[in-house]
């Protein structure tokens, strides 16, 4: 959000993926000053999480075509940025139709590795830009003091994502993250 995409206030943003990454994406598009962030998945708990972080719309990705859902919300212009944390093939392709002209897609979720993503060239001719990044292009040095400082403000409440499990509860904490009520298991001893 910050260096890939380089949010500004006012943007819109969707985000597809309600996990650890997706919902640290909109923490990151809220802190930025993004307007209008969208954010889609498939589990109702966490898209509700992601509505108590700061999304304004969200789309239930079990339903069709989550591309036209974030049409819809915006009019028919697309977002400004749009972020793909699923590692879905199909979602990294919706992900990049629904941006608007000269918008920028982040591509964060890991595909298989002959995996193809498909773009129409004349929506890209429209400015449209696409990337792939890691650690949002920052040395952890810069990234990681600058979410620590974002926390202390109570601007990025990554504690929200966290859920901690005593060692010899791993298989609670398994079932918990299959079931999609847990975001981010921590094993404690």
């Amino acid at each position: 959000m910050f260096n890939s995409l380089r949010v500004q206030a006012g943007s819109t943003v969707a985000v597809f993926g309600a996990g650890a990454v997706g919902l640290s994406a909109l923490m990151a598009a809220v802190a930025a000053g993004a307007s209008d962030i969208i954010v889609a998945d498939r589990n109702r708990e966490r898209l509700a999480l992601a509505t108590e972080l700061g999304a304004v719309h969200t789309i239930d990705a079990a339903s069709p075509d989550s591309f036209e859902a974030v049409l819809d919300l915006t009019g028919g212009r697309g977002v400004d940025h749009a972020v793909e944390s699923t590692g879905v093939l199909a979602v990294m392709n919706a992900a990049v139709r629904a941006l608007a002209p000269r918008g920028s897609a982040a591509i964060l979720g890991v595909t298989a590795p002959d995996a193809a993503l498909r773009a129409n060239v004349f929506e890209l001719l429209k400015g449209r830009t696409v990337t792939g990044s890691v650690m949002g292009h920052q040395a952890p040095g810069v990234l990681i003091p600058r979410l620590l400082a974002l926390h202390r403000a109570g601007r990025f409440p990554l504690e929200r994502l966290v859920r901690t499990y005593p060692l010899e509860q791993i298989d609670t904490a398994i079932a918990d993250i299959a079931a999609g009520g847990t975001v981010k298991a921590v094993l404690i001893p």
